[in-house]
């Protein structure tokens, strides 16, 4: 399926018009569940602004009764029926016998996952988004890694340009740390 031809530019950023979108939406057939899926998926895209990734990656816990009828209606969820079943008392299991052991992270690993999984959300590496370029902060931490964690931890309004940074106190300090030292030595 196609996109439309035509998207309005602020910036570099394309943004869809209202009528596209629509169009867009319009255009998936919803006659199956694979249908009703990339609707849905497509929909959230669109009307969060989310990337490919963080729409995949999303775990939501959706209950019908809790959502207003409007949005089952434009994501097309009002073709669900009703479940079958109310207990998976009958479903057979695969598990395994022994659980499966973690996996062993490097302190590498762990700086590229943070940096590529939340901190590029918001920092390209050489062109604005919603927080300076990449460049920008390697320029002004240059050999302080500590400096960003600390920041990232516990940030403030320091440009009138860019909104506030969120705080970043989710992640431990070993992992800002890890993110902070990849920042430091990426390379576009």
């Amino acid at each position: 399926m196609r996109g439309p031809k035509h998207v309005v530019k602020r910036g570099k950023t394309p943004v869809l018009a209202a009528e596209q979108a629509r169009e867009l939406l319009d255009a998936i057939d919803t006659s199956t569940i694979a249908g009703l899926r990339d609707r849905a998926i497509l929909a959230v895209m669109i009307y969060s602004f989310a990337r490919v990734g963080a729409v995949c990656s999303m775990n939501v816990a959706f209950r019908t009764e809790a959502t207003p009828a409007y949005y089952q209606l434009l994501m097309g969820l009002d073709k669900y029926g009703e479940c079958e079943f109310d207990s998976t008392a009958n479903v057979i299991s695969y598990t395994l016998p022994e659980p499966v052991p973690a996996r062993s992270m490097d302190d590498v690993d762990k700086g590229q996952l943070a940096y590529y999984g939340i901190c590029a959300g918001c920092h390209a590496y050489n062109s604005r988004m919603i927080g300076p370029p990449t460049q920008i902060i390697q320029a002004l931490y240059m050999d302080n890694p500590q400096g960003i964690a600390d920041y990232a931890a516990n940030p403030e309004k320091k440009r009138p340009d860019y909104p506030e940074m969120p705080p970043q106190s989710h992640l431990d300090e070993e992992t800002r740390l890890a993110a902070a030292e990849f920042m430091l030595q990426v390379k576009r």
